[in-house]
């Protein structure tokens, strides 16, 4: 069970870091970036915590 989450998660990081990485390309606004930039981040700290939590079933 934990497993399958943990393998999720991963799939579902990857994927927004390539519509970040995408939009990133596409814009050349500074504030559209920055805003991307956060949200990357706090899809990065959702990632680390579900893998945490994953972890702790394996």
């Amino acid at each position: 069970m934990g497993s399958i989450k943990a393998k999720s998660s991963v799939l579902w990081f990857f994927v927004l870091m390539f519509i970040s990485s995408f939009l990133w390309q596409r814009r050349e606004n500074a504030f559209h970036k920055n805003c991307i930039t956060i949200f990357s981040y706090f899809t990065f700290l959702g990632f680390s915590d579900s893998f945490k939590f994953s972890t702790q079933f394996l």
